[in-house]
């Protein structure tokens, strides 16, 4: 990393358990300065921080925020297939309303970038999956 953005916002080697509350906030701080570093184009430097959030706190929506901005990151560079590799590998064990509109995006945008029908199928397919999971949240 350029400067070690991540231990201005925490001690080196500290990780955290869920509920620690003061790691979640810490957790919540380095994705909005992934966020900061994502609109000023610097998206290696914010995915290098989006890694170290997912590894020190270990929160479950720190995670899945986590994992949506690195599937958006991609997509920025242009790069959805790496952004559906990413987003896919949580989206199997924890999917979420979240998460689902990050890949949403990967998919039409791998859709407009290769014009294959299977890819259009596709992005229907992942759509319809994720209306269902909005329709079936409280």
């Amino acid at each position: 990393m350029e400067s070690d953005v991540f231990d201005a916002l925490a001690e080196p080697g500290r990780s955290a358990a869920p509920g620690d509350e003061a790691a979640e906030s810490l957790g919540r701080l380095g994705l909005r300065t992934a966020a900061l570093l994502r609109r000023e184009g610097r998206f290696d430097l914010a995915l290098e921080l989006l890694d170290e959030v997912v590894e020190r706190f270990r929160d479950p929506d720190v995670e899945t925020a986590a994992y949506a901005a690195a599937v958006g990151i991609h997509c920025d560079r242009g790069q959805p297939a790496t952004g559906l590799a990413v987003g896919r590998a949580l989206w199997e064990t924890r999917p979420s309303v979240e998460l689902g509109y990050a890949l949403v995006r990967a998919y039409w945008e791998r859709f407009e970038e290769t014009c294959a029908a299977d890819d259009r199928d596709d992005w229907l397919a992942f759509k319809d999956e994720l209306d269902a999971l909005h329709d079936a949240a409280p």
